[in-house]
């Protein structure tokens, strides 16, 4: 099975906390709340000048290409926080890096680390990834502690890579 077929069935996932799903527009302004905050983007992408810009972003980035993108989304109160992707997926090598962003309200609380867990299950369960990576900034240690929570470690250049045993 294709990687895009599986990644459609698996459109939306569920932790004990968390829903990830396809970003919708509707996601806006809880977009727009961290996406304009600098501490939270300094290391993942340029600031979001305007709600009209996060909409736009999430038109040409999330909706053009939904599989493989999820909105973090908290079950308690349905609040997006964040988001978690899967980039460079590779059919041939089976490999793929994940990326994410997260609210910087909701930092140190296991969010991103429950998050990246349900990708790593899809990925090699479902997609039969035999390799999933990760980057940070060496700038930004909190980054790598999410991956290492979960990931065995290969350091190269500030990336975490873990591959089936």
């Amino acid at each position: 099975m294709t990687f895009f077929l599986q990644l459609y069935k698996n459109r939306q996932l569920e932790t004990s906390r968390l829903i990830l799903r396809p970003v919708a527009l509707a996601d806006a302004q809880d977009m727009y709340e961290y996406a304009s905050d600098e501490e939270t983007t300094r290391f993942v992408f340029d600031r979001h000048q305007s709600l009209a810009e996060t909409e736009s972003l999430i038109a040409q980035i999330f909706l053009a290409k939904p599989l493989g993108s999820y909105a973090i989304v908290l079950k308690e109160n349905n609040k997006m926080i964040g988001t978690i992707d899967f980039h460079h997926l590779d059919e041939k090598t089976a490999s793929a890096e994940i990326g994410y962003t997260l609210n910087k309200k909701y930092w140190r609380r296991g969010y991103m680390t429950e998050a990246c867990r349900a990708l790593l299950k899809v990925g090699f369960e479902e997609l039969g990834l035999n390799r999933i990576c990760a980057r940070h900034d060496l700038d930004n240690p909190a980054s790598g502690m999410v991956m290492q929570k979960k990931w065995s470690e290969e350091k190269c250049c500030g990336s975490l890579c873990t591959a089936r045993s």
